[in-house]
Parts: C-alpha cells; structure tokens; sequence
C-alpha cells in the first residue's frame, strides 16, 4: 500500500467570475462523479467575504507546514519566503512584498484589474520599466529586486523591501483580480508613502517608452503596480525556514483560476474537461488500487477536502442509492457540479 499522498489543490474549482458560474451546470466531469462517492469530504473553514488570501493560498501554506502564528490572512509570507530562498537578508522592522506591474481599468465608480499575465510583458520590457521605478522606490526606502519568472506564462513580478511593508496586510493576485480592487487597496496609515509613489509611478508610466511602444502596437499598457505576499518570516517561530514548493511535494493546480479571472466560461469548462481527464483520471484508479488520495477542491471563499487512507475501502452509500444507480435507466445526476456549486 502507498503511504499518505501529497496533496492536490485545485484553485476555482468553483470560479469567482459571474459568466464562469453560467458554465458550472453544463459541466460533465464523468471522473470525478465516480470519484466522490469513494471519498470522505470534509468542509474547510469558510473565509470572509473580503479575505485577502485564497482558500487555495491558505491551503498551500499549510501543506508547507507554515506555522499559523505568522500566516494570517494577507500576511502569509510568499514574497519573505523567496527572498530567504534567495539569500536576501531581511533588515529589522522591514517586510517583503511582490510588486506586480498590472493595468488598472479605471471606473467612473471603481478600479479592476486585469491579469497580469495578459500584459505578456518580455524580459526587457520588465527590465526598463523596473530601472525606471528604482530611484522613486530608493527614495522612499524600498529596495526593488529583479525576480526571474517561473515559466514563460507566469506575470513578471519583482520583489520589495522597505519598512512601510512591515505587517502591511495586502491582497494577493489571487483575490484581486477580476473583482473591484478598490476594496482591497491598502489603506493603513502607513501606506500613504506607498500611495504617493503609486500615484508617481502612474504619472511616470504614462509616458514611458515601454508604454509608447505597446499603445501603438494596441498592447495593454503598464499604468500601475500591485503590492502582494507580505507578511514576515522569524524565524523564531519554530516555523521550518528551509521549505521550498517541492518540500513537501504539493501540487497547486491554477488553470481554473486563471480562466476563472478572465472572465473566460469557455476556457474555465474546458480546463476542467482537462483536469477531470488528467488528474481526476488517476485518483479513481488509486482508489479502486486500495491508495491513499488527498484532494482540496476550492471555491472564492470556501474549499472542500476529499480524502482516504491506504488500504481503506472508502465511504458506504446508502443501499437504496446503490440499488437505484444499479438500473439500466437510470440517468446518475451530476453531483459534481452539485458539489461544485455549494463551494460559491
């Protein structure tokens, strides 16, 4: 028998978008109807309406065995953790954030954010802009370091120290995008040095050759920037300081996520035909092989865990529910996308 798996966590699994939920009941995932019924579901604590973090972000830091003390929401330590990977000390009483180059929509009544990853800004194109913001960010007391991209499709970010991202709780990208940012923008008294250089960086963007270049090749432009991950990293907290996205192994899955914030049902319907096909697939024959399955399917606020040990026969339906999906003409309802729609 094969010990406890890693867990798997797919983000949107129900989607935050309005169009995106239109397309939740024409879902037909044949693989994950068989799968629930093997499994035990066990809800996860529902977050507030307006949580800065994802239930998928706090899930992900929990498999990385972050001790809660330090990971409330908006302040679980994304940005601390990759500078202690990359050697980056931390001075006293400063903090680490992400900053994100984004186009903001503005609204006569509200701000949106697109995602990031449509801009398709290139390497140079980050580069230039960053060299461009430097001196105002040194002004002010934030250092702003260059951060290689995961792939090629992950939105370039760069990483921030200074004092004003002390305990500053921010919005991860997670939340933020798609929905009305306004309520989501910093408004501690000690960001008003990090409005003023928001509102700087936007007058500088506006005429940055960068931006002059994509505006005539009908690209979205660059007009603000994003502050995300904060949250600080003691290592006094008995907290493991050497944990890596690999240890422990966790697979957080965000295709769903990244359709869900495009406004995107076709693409969000077909990314779950495609998890249902690949990753659900193979959790049906580890059951039906007797092995351990550990799955968190996630909504905007909530999430739901379905789970077994090795070697367990699973969860027992009623006798009445087996007899009545035993007959030729029986048609079994989608309970996924039942399940699905209870994560809204």
């Amino acid at each position: 028998m094969s010990a406890q798996p890693s867990p798997l966590i797919i983000a949107h699994a129900a989607p935050s978008s309005d169009a995106c939920q239109e397309a939740l009941p024409l879902l037909r995932l044949p693989h994950l109807e068989h799968l629930l019924p093997l499994l035990h579901h066990t809800p996860c604590p529902r977050l507030p309406a307006l949580c800065h973090n994802s239930p998928a972000e706090h899930l992900l830091a929990q498999a990385w065995g972050w001790n809660s003390a330090f990971t409330a929401d908006g302040l679980l330590p994304f940005a601390a953790h990759v500078a202690q990977q990359r050697g980056l000390p931390t001075p006293a009483g400063q903090g680490w954030a992400f900053i994100t180059p984004c186009h903001w929509d503005i609204q006569t009544s509200h701000l949106t954010m697109a995602a990031p990853e449509l801009l398709q800004l290139s390497d140079d194109e980050g580069e230039a802009l960053r060299q461009a913001m430097l001196p105002y960010f040194v002004e002010d007391g934030l250092s702003l370091h260059a951060l290689p991209r995961s792939d090629a499709s992950a939105p370039l970010q760069w990483l921030a120290c200074g004092a004003a991202l002390h305990q500053l709780p921010t919005a991860s990208l997670a939340v933020a995008v798609g929905n009305t940012i306004d309520d989501y923008l910093p408004r501690q008294p000690q960001t008003r040095s990090l409005r003023r250089l928001q509102n700087e960086m936007q007058m500088l963007l506006y005429s940055h050759p960068v931006n002059d270049t994509r505006a005539m090749q009908q690209h979205r432009v660059v007009n603000s920037f994003w502050i995300s991950g904060t949250g600080e990293w003691p290592a006094s907290s008995g907290a493991p300081i050497d944990v890596s996205p690999t240890s422990p192994p966790v697979a957080l899955h965000t295709a769903l996520q990244n359709a869900s914030q495009q406004h995107d049902p076709r693409a969000w319907h077909d990314a779950w035909l495609g998890l249902d096909a690949e990753l659900i697939a193979p959790l049906v024959e580890r059951c039906r092989a007797g092995q351990a399955v550990d799955l968190y399917l996630c909504g905007p606020h909530k999430a739901l865990h379905l789970h077994r040990t090795a070697g367990e026969s699973g969860p027992h339906q009623p006798l009445a529910q087996r007899l009545l999906r035993s007959l030729p003409w029986h048609t079994p309802q989608p309970q996924a996308v039942a399940l699905l729609q209870s994560l809204l």
